[in-house]
């Protein structure tokens, strides 16, 4: 019975860090390298039946915001939920549960998804809230 309950724990642990080791959250995240200078903000325009979260910018703006796809972007929920994230044009070099920002064209808007995951769902969110974009400079 004792070995059960112990099984079961760690069952529980495995799963919960496998979610949170690939998509890092508030407490994980070390901001001191954001530069303040590339940032830009958003609304969410749409939620898709998967929880991918489409913006109210397009990938122009961030390229005309000398957003980069060499390095890492933090996005700040109104409701204080973080993620970090990368700029791709295709998910097929992501891995599941990594959280990227898919830029299709210039003129389309950009859409925030977590890999095989729910965005909204994680970071309990809604049509309407603001995000703020900021690029991630290495040291």
């Amino acid at each position: 019975m004792v070995m059960k309950k112990i099984k079961f724990v760690l069952i529980l642990i495995t799963i919960t860090l496998s979610i949170f080791t690939s998509c890092q959250s508030t407490t994980e995240l070390d901001t001191s390298a954001i530069n303040k200078n590339v940032t830009i903000a958003a609304r969410i325009a749409a939620i898709d039946a998967y929880g991918n979260i489409t913006l109210n910018i397009l990938t122009e703006d961030l390229l005309k915001a000398n957003f980069d796809y060499d390095n890492k972007i933090i996005l700040e929920f109104s409701n204080g939920f973080l993620v970090e994230s990368s700029l791709t044009v295709s998910n097929n070099n992501i891995e599941d549960g990594q959280c990227y920002i898919r830029t299709i064209s210039k003129d389309n808007p950009i859409t925030v998804s977590v890999k095989t995951k729910s965005l909204a769902e994680m970071g309990t969110l809604q049509i309407g809230d603001l995000v703020q974009l900021s690029q991630l400079i290495p040291n």
